[in-house]
């Protein structure tokens, strides 16, 4: 019956499906925590409220937006000190997003409709990839 109804579906259909199961089943855990227990996030969370308030950090010397890790640093200048947090984790939000629907799209256009719904049973530990745990999320967004 599954079968069936799955294969009345068109692609886009089908692979927005895909993509939202896998999204579904790696982006659950962003809201049992307040920041994502990732590698790297924590650290670039705090730089960013570190960068806002360089009086209070003498220290520290601040070399601008432009490095590795842009599309996050620019990503949390949208966000107040108050939402910085929350600005962590829907960037997590939408890296895995990105993956979660980007990697069943690439197999659908790559294999073919019947690949992609064979694949989508071992693409989730790639939605949630090395980068992401490690808290890269720039690399994981790419």
């Amino acid at each position: 019956m599954i079968a069936r109804r799955l294969a009345a579906l068109p692609d886009r259909a089908l692979w927005l499906a895909i993509g939202g199961a896998l999204f579904a089943l790696s982006a659950w855990p962003l809201l049992l925590v307040e920041l994502p227990p990732f590698q790297d996030l924590p650290n670039h969370v705090a730089s960013a409220y570190i960068a806002r308030h360089l009086d209070l950090y003498p220290a520290y010397t601040f070399n601008g937006l432009w490095k590795a890790n842009s599309a996050l640093e620019l990503w949390l200048q949208l966000f107040g000190d108050e939402h910085l947090l929350s600005g962590g984790r829907t960037f997590a939000a939408i890296a895995i997003a990105g993956n979660a629907f980007g990697l069943p799209w690439f197999v659908l256009r790559a294999a073919g409709r019947e690949a992609m719904v064979t694949a989508s049973l071992v693409l989730w530990p790639l939605v949630h990839s090395f980068f992401l745990a490690m808290g890269m999320l720039n690399f994981a967004l790419a």
